[in-house]
């Protein structure tokens, strides 16, 4: 049972960063915007999930925290996160961001041709 959560949330998170690349992308091929806007943005979505991450686990330690005053686990899952999982999430979504800016821009290309 805990491949189906894991294979879920790898689906959702390769599928998140590419959608929201690709439509990054066309924003920025419809706006006409400079070159560099897309890299912004892609740098930008590649901290989505993330941040989301960081966030959920700070506002966990803390509840789990107000329990359970005495005990060390939140402040040493905390900096595990921010130490390993924030780099690695952010490494794992800025290739997958920019598929889906590759995936729009080609699209766009072929829609231009016709």
């Amino acid at each position: 049972m805990t491949w189906v959560r894991l294979t879920t949330a790898a689906i959702v998170f390769v599928t998140s960063c590419a959608g929201l690349g690709y439509l990054a992308e066309l924003r920025v091929l419809r706006r006409k915007w400079p070159g560099w806007a897309s890299g912004l943005l892609s740098a930008g979505l590649a901290f989505v999930w993330p941040v989301i991450v960081a966030g959920y686990v700070i506002y966990d330690a803390r509840r789990y925290q107000a329990q359970h005053p005495d005990d060390d686990a939140p402040g040493m899952l905390v900096m595990s996160v921010i130490v390993v999982g924030v780099p690695v999430l952010a490494l794992l979504g800025a290739p997958l961001v920019r598929l889906g800016a590759v995936l729009a821009r080609s699209n766009n290309a072929k829609r231009a041709l016709r």
